[in-house]
């Protein structure tokens, strides 16, 4: 009778988990967002055994969402190790042509920040930015209203975190401690523009409090806990946005490794900033702009499954604990005098038909687009001059001469523009668009470095960011 007793029950509890399953399944909302033949993907053979995650954080604005966090989680085929990247929503990008509403026709590429590709054209568009800027393929989305972060949190009890002083807010200590509802809440307070212009930190924040969630969700205390699972699972499938093709097992092996992201074996990298806030002429917003270089050797190397390039720090030259006392290290030689100085991802362009021959600017737009240009108007303007003019308000010759480099034998001109950018003219000697490169100057070594400077704002690799917590 006893063993009879013991069996129901534990048939009973078998089949309330497997319900609890099916039910978390069919409620998750899905999208298609995937698209992984999409153009830009390096080395896609060479990614086929990984599995990419775009993360992505959002919360209601009106009757919108609004992405508030993304980051890349890069498991290698192994499991052996994961590199998580947090990425800049404030970011100037070309966002890419993207199917809109299910519709065949494509919006139109425009430069912008890489948040904006989510509110022009949803899930999909973000994933397509995110693979033209980084090269890998995201063949996994996963998307979680954060303001159902605290109630998870709430289900389980409370949520142990090890927080970093960097991090901490509302008068919270550093450190090892259970965090409630309420202080999740706050931690997920959009911070001050000012206090944080990218978004950096608030990606950081989320992306601790979902690992930390996560990690205590998955202990066995919790996992035999019908009333702090129901809660949780309750949660989780109403603030939980997939692909169509992402399995709940893929979910947990996502989740293992995100439980674990304080271990050796899990790296945490952020893309490499050139500015922090750029605003470019004309413009009321401010981006960042990434470090084209850095970024592409960080992305190579997570694709590779190689060790990440480490950041470039000024602050950790052998120099830079010296006195004021010493003698400084010899300037940096001044660029050449022809150098170009403004990369083409802060100039806009008008592209304009000068002689009337079929498609001549759309093709050069495009061209433009693919060396990194932003493009504001195509049309024509029928000159019949032979060579391409490049016509500029006066505060931009720098960035006209960018732009010239790029159409060889074009000619500067100085003049009234549409909307204040930078106007090309197609002339009938016009063959190609190649490549530029433009001058990084160096900044100047600090007068008095002291033992307490900053480091890098924007590094590769935030291997020292952690909390020790013990």
């Amino acid at each position: 009778m006893l063993l009879t007793i013991l069996v129901t029950l534990l048939a009973s509890a078998v089949a309330y988990y497997v319900g609890l399953f099916f039910y978390l399944d069919r409620t998750i909302d899905r999208v298609d967002a995937l698209a992984v033949d999409a153009p830009g993907i390096m080395s896609p053979q060479a990614q086929d055994a990984a599995d990419n995650f775009l993360i992505v954080g959002a919360e209601p604005a009106g009757t919108d969402v609004e992405v508030t966090s993304a980051l890349i989680a890069h498991l290698e085929p192994g499991r052996d190790r994961a590199v998580l990247v947090s990425l800049p929503l404030t970011a100037l990008i070309d966002v890419p042509g993207c199917p809109k509403g299910g519709q065949s026709l494509l919006t139109d590429p425009y430069g912008g920040s890489l948040a904006s590709s989510y509110t022009t054209a949803g899930a999909g568009c973000l994933v397509r930015s995110v693979q033209q800027l980084s090269g890998m393929r995201m063949n996994h989305y996963v998307q979680l209203d954060l303001d159902r972060l605290p109630g998870m949190v709430h289900a389980l009890g409370g949520v142990p975190v090890c927080l970093p002083a960097n991090l901490s807010r509302g008068g919270m200590s550093a450190g090892s401690s259970v965090l409630d509802a309420d202080q999740v809440r706050a931690l997920l307070t959009e911070a001050d523009a000012d206090q944080d212009p990218t978004g950096q930190l608030a990606t950081d924040r989320q992306r601790l409090l979902l690992a930390s969630t996560l990690r205590e969700a998955l202990r066995l205390e919790n996992l035999a806990n019908p009333i702090a699972l129901t809660g949780f699972v309750n949660e989780v499938a109403n603030g939980l946005t997939l692909d169509r093709a992402t399995t709940l097992g893929e979910l947990k092996d996502l989740g293992d490794k995100l439980g674990e992201f304080t271990a050796g074996d899990t790296v945490q990298a952020s893309v490499p900033l050139a500015q922090e806030a750029y605003r470019p002429v004309g413009s009321e917003q401010s981006f960042a702009l990434i470090d084209d270089l850095a970024s592409r050797e960080m992305f190579r190397a997570i694709i590779d499954d190689s060790a990440l390039p480490a950041p470039v720090d000024p602050s950790s030259a052998p120099d830079a604990a010296a006195t004021p006392t010493e003698s400084a290290p010899p300037a940096a030689p001044p660029p050449e005098p022809d150098a170009l100085t403004i990369a083409p991802q802060q100039i806009t362009v008008n592209v304009f038909n000068g002689v009337g021959t079929r498609g001549l600017a759309t093709d050069a737009a495009a061209a433009l687009t693919a060396q990194g240009f932003g493009i504001a108007e195509i049309e024509n303007q029928i000159t019949g001059a032979t060579e391409s003019v490049v016509r500029y308000p006066p505060d931009q010759l720098e960035a006209a001469r960018t732009v010239a480099a790029a159409v060889p034998d074009s000619v500067l001109q100085e003049g009234e523009t549409a909307g204040g950018f930078i106007d090309l003219v197609l002339g009938s000697s016009y063959t190609e668009v190649v490549p530029v490169v433009v001058s990084t100057p160096v900044p100047p070594p600090s007068p008095s470095p002291t033992p307490t400077s900053q480091p890098d704002p924007t590094p590769a690799v935030d291997a020292a960011g952690q909390q020790s917590c013990g």
